[in-house]
């Protein structure tokens, strides 16, 4: 399993280093501006930036671009994490039944 584990891990690291090879940073500008470019690049920044039609947008409208979308993912994240927090709580999982028996807690049989 590990092997797997690696070899996929090493197809992501590649897919990310074409991205960033190939993504316009020359329309970046500023050093801070490049940093956080590199850092916030997904999918979706580099498929709207690539394409012909953004090559005359400018440094603030790539990065602008590049902010909500990170913003988007890491709000998504914590969303989704809060509320699969609430799934267990709002209604929890039953509780194993001893060792022996074959009845599940949901298994009622009207008498």
């Amino acid at each position: 399993m590990l092997p797997l584990g690696l070899a996929f891990g090493a197809l992501v690291v590649r897919s990310g280093l074409d991205y960033a090879l190939s993504f316009p940073l020359h329309r970046v500008r500023g050093r801070l501006a490049k940093t956080y470019s590199t850092f916030a690049l997904t999918d979706e920044a580099y498929a709207l930036t690539a394409g012909e039609q953004a090559r005359g947008w400018s440094s603030p409208r790539i990065l602008w671009l590049q902010f909500y979308l990170h913003l988007y993912w890491a709000g998504s994240a914590t969303a989704g994490a809060l509320l699969g927090s609430l799934v267990l709580t709002v209604r929890p999982l039953p509780a194993p039944h001893p060792a022996g028996t074959d009845a599940s807690p949901r298994d009622v049989r009207a008498v």
